[in-house]
């Protein structure tokens, strides 16, 4: 999976882009991290959001409430210039003989991209695109699975993305 990209410049025409789902099944993977954003005339970089991490389990029985996820990290909120990109969701391998007594959530989804904050209405800098959702193969679960990808930010002074995307779906089977 695919973090997400960034704007670079100020300019509504450079967009952030979306980051792309993993259909190889065959490999465990880590999510992307989202791509750095842009600091106007420093030479610094406002960082991504960090890919979903690896998780494998092979049991007898599941059960309980909660959450078994391996999202993307959002990418934090800037005040200026180009925000950065949604982590990547990650790997899920999950493999159990029952899993009637599970009542939680399985996810691989993609952070969300950055928010920015204009200095002045008339300056529009560019928010980052959406992490791509990640992968859960889940084998003897009947629970409720997601690999969404995540959410465009936008420009908090106008509610804009200004053509920032959100990230692609990722995969989700049932063997």
């Amino acid at each position: 999976a695919n973090g997400g990209f960034i704007q670079i410049g100020e300019e509504p025409t450079t967009r952030g882009l979306a980051g792309g789902s993993a259909a190889d099944v065959s490999r465990l993977i880590f999510g992307g991290g989202g791509g750095a954003g842009h600091l106007h005339g420093m030479a610094l970089s406002r960082c991504g959001g960090a890919g979903g991490g690896i998780l494998v389990v092979g049991a007898d029985t599941l059960a309980g409430a909660g959450a078994i996820t391996a999202d993307g990290e959002s990418a934090p909120r800037v005040e200026r210039d180009g925000g950065g990109g949604g982590g990547a969701g990650g790997t899920i391998e999950l493999s159990v003989v029952s899993a009637a007594g599970f009542a939680g959530e399985i996810a691989a989804d993609g952070g969300r991209g950055a928010n920015v904050q204009n200095q002045a209405y008339d300056t529009y800098y560019g928010p980052g695109g959406g992490g791509g959702g990640g992968r859960v193969t889940a084998k003897g679960v009947n629970a409720t699975v997601r690999a969404a990808g995540g959410s465009e930010g936008v420009n908090e002074t106008g509610g804009v993305a200004w053509d920032a995307d959100a990230g692609e779906p990722g995969l989700v089977r049932f063997p």
